[in-house]
């Protein structure tokens, strides 16, 4: 339970880091809204726990709910390649079924896409705007306003990750929550006396 609760807030930590320029936001704000995403991901379907809070946070916050849920992509891509390069270490010591290695490399090649369009727009923001407002073209006119409005909040939720130190920050405690994340699992496998190697806890969290 006191691992669980640091792994928590380190998860806050990670996600107040992506919020920068504001530096207003106490982590006590973001821990709290992050639980509520935890809940609501538990007894509702489909992740919707990641819009909960997003919704949380940005009521209390004062921040774009759009520019929210950017950041929340942003771990999502962090943490899928952090979790594909631990399954990489783990291939010499699991012998995977095949199907699972065609899945990991779908997810792969997913979270390679992704993590090359938050690079270009980390990068090129010119770039990526120009690309922004040409898909906001396409919406209705009176869709438009509000659209170019979203656009440039989906951007700005990778504002943080063009700054080095800040982005060393975030890659460290996401290594570490996930880190963290794979102990917990050992304890609990530990805790029903299950005769497995210390590589399976790594293993189930991956799988």
């Amino acid at each position: 339970v006191p691992l669980l609760i640091m792994l928590f807030i380190m998860r806050a930590q990670r996600w107040r880091l992506l919020l920068h320029p504001r530096s207003d936001v106490s982590l006590l704000s973001v821990f709290g809204a992050l639980n509520v995403g935890y809940l609501a991901s538990v007894v509702l379907p489909l992740q919707l726990g990641e819009l909960a809070r997003a919704y949380v946070l940005g009521e209390t916050q004062g921040i774009e709910k759009v520019r929210l849920l950017s950041t929340i992509a942003v771990e999502r891509v962090l943490d899928m390649l952090v979790l594909l390069a631990l399954l990489g270490v783990l291939i010499p010591f699991v012998d995977l079924p095949r199907t699972a290695l065609v899945t990991a490399i779908l997810v792969l090649l997913l979270a390679l896409g992704l993590a090359l369009v938050i690079v270009v727009t980390v990068i090129d923001r010119p770039r990526a705007e120009t690309s922004m407002t040409r898909l906001v073209g396409l919406l209705p006119i009176s869709f438009r306003e509000k659209g170019e409005r979203w656009g440039s909040s989906l951007l700005d939720g990778t504002t943080a990750l063009s700054h080095p130190r800040i982005f060393a920050q975030v890659v460290f405690w996401t290594l570490l929550s996930w880190f963290t994340s794979a102990t917990v699992i050992y304890l609990i496998m530990q805790s029903f006396s299950l005769d497995v190697p210390v590589v399976a806890a790594p293993f189930v969290l991956v799988a």
